[in-house]
């Protein structure tokens, strides 16, 4: 049984980990699908889609296309012609399998899309006409992965200066579990054909240039776990399909222009939710009050949004929280008591609202046992933090960060162990 390793990267707030990608081949297995049955032309390719597939409609070309069974009179994208014309022209090996011939096809449409005989830093192996596309790789992480079966099941070129659009050929590989493009330069939409790929697992397209909203589709990856986009150019609503997603487990929308509510996020219905990345982006409303069912949340990053409202004293009922950032936003009301049930919470980020009122008493180093960072500033917040977290013996910080308004002789905040004391959001010492 193959296992492919993949890294998490890019994870905010020290928050990484490993995951193992279990082979397909312990799931009950689609019949492949054949070209013939799928659109031939991408609709996200940037090229033009007249190119005839055939010039001398010689013996080969019959051939080959039947192999991919593409119709006699498909057209096709500059890419796919490219494709179509190295597996003609330069292509040694021999495949008998048409499902593992379809799949060469696929990724070669990917190759040329993206650029990869003119940018791609690290050429991965593709090209080589003598080998099976399977060897098209530096190691387990980078190029090709395929299971016992020869079935491609990861693809995985991050930080390799690929640029262009995702073909939509992508849904071709119905084996698919692993794709990792982060951290290049591709271009335009998400094919939402993406999301019909049964096996799907982990997705990883962050610092991308992407663009278009996340498709309306998005919810049909039911096995979809790990899915990042952040830093990019994408937009719209999240689409409400997210709710059947049951085992999504991290959700990372981070550094966009993303609007509407969180209710399709954070209402109750993920509950498999571990890690929720929505901040930098134009998100609106008030944090839903059925965030108390996330009891898997430990990460929660919603700043620098347009959130407002009153936050709700649920959030004190996920008790396996490390890490909650709502700073940057319009929060208003008073700081829930019932958060101080927090006792896995290390960071907690609130600045620049406008929450008003006393810290709650119940908010100490006693409740918080592991918190190591605190940011209260730029509030209307009142209140006394000598006893809570100032070690009475030494005045020392009882926290590795701790900021509030307590500078000036009128300061809102009395706290003589800050590490930073304020009077507006930017003026700290």
């Amino acid at each position: 049984v193959v296992v492919v390793m993949v890294v998490l990267n890019n994870d905010r707030g020290g928050d990484s980990s490993e995951a193992t990608v279990p082979a397909p081949s312990s799931f009950s297995s689609p019949s492949p699908t054949a070209l013939a049955d799928k659109p031939t032309t991408s609709v996200s390719s940037g090229h033009p889609t007249n190119l005839p597939i055939f010039v001398d409609e010689d013996e080969d070309e019959l051939e080959l296309a039947a192999a991919l069974e593409l119709p006699p009179d498909a057209n096709l994208t500059l890419s796919q012609k490219q494709a179509f014309n190295w597996m003609l022209e330069e292509d040694q090996y021999e495949l008998s399998d048409k499902k593992q011939l379809i799949e060469r096809f696929a990724i070669l449409v990917l190759y040329y899309v993206t650029n990869g005989p003119t940018r791609w830093l690290d050429q991965l192996g593709f090209l080589n006409p003598a080998t099976h596309h399977c060897s098209w790789h530096l190691d387990v992480f980078r190029g090709i992965q395929c299971d016992d079966d020869d079935r491609i099941e990861a693809i995985i070129s991050d930080k390799n200066d690929l640029s262009g659009p995702l073909p939509d050929d992508l849904q071709y590989l119905d084996f698919l579990q692993v794709l990792e493009l982060s951290d290049n330069s591709l271009t335009g939409p998400i094919p939402s054909s993406l999301f019909d790929l049964p096996f799907l697992v982990y997705v990883y397209l962050e610092n991308n240039a992407l663009s278009g909203t996340l498709p309306g589709n998005l919810g049909n990856a039911s096995r979809l776990a790990d899915f990042d986009v952040g830093t990019n150019n994408l937009s719209g609503e999240i689409p409400t399909s997210i709710n059947e997603m049951q085992a999504l487990e991290r959700f990372k929308v981070f550094d966009n222009m993303f609007t509407g509510s969180l209710d399709s996020v954070l209402s109750g219905s993920v509950l498999s939710l571990s890690y929720a990345d929505l901040g930098y982006n134009q998100f609106s409303g008030s944090i839903p009050e059925g965030i108390g069912s996330h009891q898997a949340l430990g990460v929660l990053w919603l700043e620098k949004n347009s959130l407002e409202g009153p936050v709700p004293s649920e959030i004190g009922l996920l008790a396996n929280l490390r890490h909650l950032d709502l700073s940057a936003n319009d929060h208003t009301g008073t700081l829930p008591p019932e958060w101080s049930q927090l006792s896995n919470l290390e960071v907690m980020f609130i600045e620049s609202n406008e929450f008003s009122g006393s810290i709650p008493s119940s908010w100490n180093k006693t409740s918080f046992a592991h918190l190591d960072n605190l940011t209260l500033h730029d509030n209307l917040l009142v209140g006394n933090l000598d006893e809570a977290f100032c070690d009475n013996t030494s005045e020392a910080p009882l926290l590795v960060e701790l900021i509030a308004d307590c500078r000036g002789l009128d300061a809102r905040v009395a706290c003589s162990c800050c590490t930073e004391c304020c009077s507006s959001a930017v003026d700290c010492e």
